[in-house]
């Protein structure tokens, strides 16, 4: 089939077929491609006469954009061009109309409570026309959700519906950097509502901000909420009571969702010194308990067995046993309520340099909740390049893949598959995780090639169309906790998709490489000719 050809819908799924493609750009050349995106409407006959043609012809072509960058916020331009043609293929004449989209596929809003408090409310409408929108992997498309440090996410108040009403279940994830990530179905319009707490004292302005956008796209393209100088009345939190309680909610790290049970914590009081050092008391109570089915554990009620907590005390809360199958976080947690004294206008100097203290975790309200999170085993990937001569360089453009295997022979489906992309220009190394692993169980991690098989010996593969000589840091058996570093080595000097001037400077040199060769042979030839006819007037 010529590049000339036009191509049918089941021309191109058996193109697609026969080349193992997902993607028309990998398996069409150039020319199909233009046909594929062409639409030839056919007019009928047009009779050249005196008489004028008071009538007309409108054709209406509606176009429905998938570029994935538009989808995702990115703001795009797009020229439709229209040709006018005889019966033959002449070209008579043209137009064109260009339009600027910009997806709206993520709303975001605020609402806080009628007197305000400390306790409002986010909802995010994501893709709320039920499109496919492209992922990079898979059938779930991430949202990024990141939180200002003056907000305390409250983890049980996360919920997402579907256009119907109906609750959809969603996985979230928490970073330290108050970055909450939260894993959607695609091609359905989700609404995502969740409370957060205004961490400050009552009475003190405050700003904060919440944006949200998608996974590998620039926060820009995003949507954003911001509230300036919010305050809210003492009401029930710190102004309240002469005690303070601490509520402590067991998670787990890639699922915020699921609560852990059987977590056993300890925590004394502790005193800052004036060097800076924290150091616990000499005589202290010792609170020790273990969360419930529900992932809690409360201190400071006050019974006999559950001493009261004060304000603007220092409380070191240890995690002194994980769940069954999670990892300790071996964590000294720092936490206080600061409060001004009765009849003072201030915070005292000893508070100010606590809350100022990075170590000490402080909060506002008279319970403290404290979001503790455990996850399972984990093996981390490192991705490196190397040249031909065996040095580091520069990360080349692309996906790489990975799969997780019981056995050492790599056969049989992944348990899991995880990826590592590269952007044009990267410089540093990254990693990925395979996550929610058995903590004493022994796995093996090898790089899918283009095929998806895992690469198990030390030959050449194509991974990318590019060829490697791939290595393993650890001879590809690992345990939790373990870090395997997978090494492409290129069999070229250097790879046009690093965007550098390398491959120029090797063209240039094989070019200089063969004009010498053609100089020393054009030199042995006119040195045998000169020999022949110098034989040849011996001979005379």
């Amino acid at each position: 089939m010529g590049e000339a050809d036009n191509l049918s819908i089941f021309d191109i799924a058996r193109i697609l077929e026969k080349n193992n493609a997902i993607h028309i750009e990998d398996a069409l050349t150039a020319g199909q491609i233009e046909k594929v995106n062409q639409a030839l409407i056919e007019l009928g006959d047009f009779i050249a006469g005196q008489v004028r043609d008071d009538y007309s012809v409108d054709v209406q072509v509606v176009c429905k954009v998938k570029d994935s960058d538009v989808l995702h916020g990115i703001e795009k331009t797009f020229t439709n061009e229209v040709e006018l043609q005889t019966a033959d293929g002449q070209k008579m004449n043209n137009a064109t109309s260009s339009a600027t989209l910009k997806g709206q596929n993520l709303e975001k809003s605020m609402t806080s409570n009628q007197p305000a408090n400390e306790k409002v409310k986010f909802t995010i409408k994501a893709n709320p026309l039920g499109q496919k929108i492209p992922a990079s992997e898979g059938t779930t498309l991430k949202l990024i959700d990141k939180l200002s440090n003056s907000l305390l996410l409250d983890t049980k108040s996360i919920k997402a519906i579907d256009a119907n009403g109906n609750e959809v279940t969603i996985k979230s994830v928490l970073k330290d950097d108050n970055t909450l990530e939260i894993e959607i179905p695609n091609d359905k319009a989700i609404t995502i509502t969740y409370e957060a707490t205004v961490n400050a004292p009552p009475g003190q302005k405050v700003d904060f901000s919440n944006e949200a956008y998608w996974e590998g796209y620039k926060p820009s393209t995003g949507v954003k909420v911001e509230k300036k100088e919010y305050s809210y009345s003492a009401g029930g939190t710190v102004s309240s009571g002469n005690n303070i309680k601490l509520n402590i909610l067991k998670e787990d790290q890639y699922d915020v969702s699921t609560s852990l049970s059987g977590a056993e914590f300890t925590m004394v009081e502790c005193k800052r010194l004036d060097d800076g050092t924290i150091k616990q008391k000499d005589e202290t109570f010792n609170w020790s308990g273990t969360t419930d089915n529900n992932g809690n554990l409360s201190f400071g009620s006050g019974s006999a067995t559950d001493h009261v907590m004060q304000y603007n005390t220092i409380y070191k809360v240890t995690e002194t046993k994980a769940p069954t199958g999670y990892v300790n976080s071996n964590q000294e947690l720092y936490i206080m309520v600061p409060r001004v004294e009765s009849g003072k206008t201030d915070y005292s100097d000893y508070v100010k340099k606590c809350i100022q203290d990075d170590r000490i975790k402080v909060q506002y309200q008279e319970t403290y909740v404290l979001t503790v999170l455990n996850h399972k085993g984990e093996i981390t990937v490192e991705k490196k390049f190397k040249n031909p001569g065996n040095y580091d360089m520069n990360p080349v453009t692309g996906t790489y893949h990975f799969g997780l295997y019981e056995n050492k022979d790599g056969t049989g489906a992944p348990l899991q598959t995880i990826f590592i992309q590269y952007d044009e220009g990267s410089i540093k190394a990254k990693s990925n995780k395979f996550i929610n692993l058995d903590l004493d169980k022994t796995y093996y991690v090898y790089e899918l090639d283009d095929q998806n098989k895992p690469i198990k010996d030390s030959g050449v593969h194509v991974i990318n169309r590019l060829e490697y000589i791939t290595s393993y840091s650890t001879n590809n058996a690992v345990q939790n906790g373990d870090t395997v570093t997978v090494t492409n080595q290129s069999r070229v000097k250097q790879l046009p998709s690093t965007g550098s001037y390398g491959t120029l400077i090797y063209r240039i040199s094989g070019a200089m490489l063969v004009l010498a060769s053609l100089i020393v042979l054009t030199n042995i030839n006119k040195k045998n000719h000169l020999n022949d006819k110098s034989r040849n007037r011996r001979k005379k």
